[in-house]
């Protein structure tokens, strides 16, 4: 009966949180953090993209899949890129921001290319607050067919987090 209540809650904790996102329970996951999360979200997106590159007929892979993110993430999103870089041999690009700590929407549509998996930009920066123009950073990426993650766990409880208006693929925040 425990195991019952504790689902129970989950799930109805799972569907406040999405009605909070407004996307489907189903496509909730909770995790231990918010660098968990990013983890996750980086990793999963890495793996797949794994699967589905052709390979030789040794079972090498041809090309290896592209991530960009920008040089001020958080450490978790920075230390699991160098992961994958090492790991997996993906390709990172780290864009530069300007002096007001924004990435530039044509650096990032520069970077883009055929084997752009995942573009990972964080809503708002942990150390000097700035505030990334994520609904445009999603909006091309959606218009590229690139999967868009945000980590926007400085950035809930102040900011709308609606994923279709983000044009988020994937989202991490905390409580």
């Amino acid at each position: 009966q425990s195991a019952q209540q504790a689902r129970a809650a989950i799930d109805e904790a799972r569907m406040m949180v999405a009605k909070f996102l407004n996307c489907q329970p189903t496509e909730i996951f909770f995790t231990g953090s918010g660098t968990e999360s990013n983890n996750w979200a980086i990793r999963g997106v890495m793996e797949q993209a794994l699967f589905s590159i052709p390979t030789e007929p040794e079972g090498r892979m041809k090309g290896s899949p592209h991530l960009v993110s920008s040089t001020i993430e958080h450490p978790s999103i920075l230390r699991t890129l160098e992961y994958c870089q090492r790991r997996f041999g993906a390709d990172i690009t780290l864009l530069p921001v300007n002096s007001d700590g924004l990435v530039s929407l044509e650096d990032l549509k520069k970077s883009l290319r055929p084997e752009t998996v995942l573009v990972s930009i964080h809503f708002v920066n942990n150390e000097i607050g700035v505030v990334q123009p994520v609904e445009n950073i999603g909006k091309l990426c959606r218009q590229r067919g690139v999967l868009f993650h945000t980590d926007a766990c400085q950035a809930a409880g102040y900011f709308n987090l609606d994923i279709a208006m983000l044009h988020a693929d994937l989202l991490s925040f905390n409580a």
